[in-house]
């Protein structure tokens, strides 16, 4: 769940995303103190099973969301002149399920910035509960229009336990080094 402003309505707004279930937008009310309740609607009831992660990332113009899942990394946005809701397939992920692993896919993933590029690139940690980073560089500078995607492996820590489990569960990119270009940070 994450809360920013989805729908540029410059108020902040929730995403739900169930794991089998649908994905939610819950927009937030005028006044947040003494709401009852926060409007609900379905933004995708039918592309994804099992989402594993999702990190926002702004297009210059609205927020959007890149979400790790069962289908790969699929960038998920409301596109303002049709009014309607896209999903763009980035990745995908593990497809194969590797020995010892009960999982595959994608596990987590954040996005870096370098100078003021919206989306340079994006970290991952492949499959779920994985052992595997991998990053995903943009073929193009300062366009979110067409972009293909090229997937490096950069590292891989050990091998999966007795339960399938590896020891990669978290990754944050983040300025760490006040460069003025994210690094990133692997939680194992």
């Amino acid at each position: 769940m994450n809360q920013e402003d989805i729908s540029g309505d410059e108020l902040s707004d929730i995403v739900i995303c169930f794991r089998y279930v649908p994905v939610l937008l819950c927009q937030q009310p005028d006044n947040v103190f003494n709401a009852t309740e926060w409007s609900c609607k379905m933004i995708n009831q039918e592309f994804f099973h099992a989402i594993h992660d999702a990190t926002i990332f702004n297009d210059g113009q609205l927020d959007n969301l890149l979400i790790a899942s069962y289908e790969g990394i699929n960038w998920l946005y409301f596109n303002p002149e049709s009014e309607q809701w896209k999903i763009e397939h980035v990745g995908d992920g593990e497809q194969e399920k590797i020995p010892q692993a009960i999982y595959w896919c994608n596990g987590d993933i954040d996005v870096g910035r370098i100078e003021n590029e919206p989306l340079p690139y994006m970290v991952a940690i492949k499959p779920f509960h994985g052992n595997v980073i991998s990053a995903y560089v943009k073929n193009t500078k300062n366009s979110l229009k067409n972009i293909q995607w090229k997937r490096y492996t950069l590292d891989v820590y050990g091998y999966p336990n007795d339960n399938g489990e590896s020891s990669a569960h978290y990754i944050a990119c983040g300025d760490f080094d006040k460069d003025g270009d994210d690094e990133f940070l692997v939680a194992l």
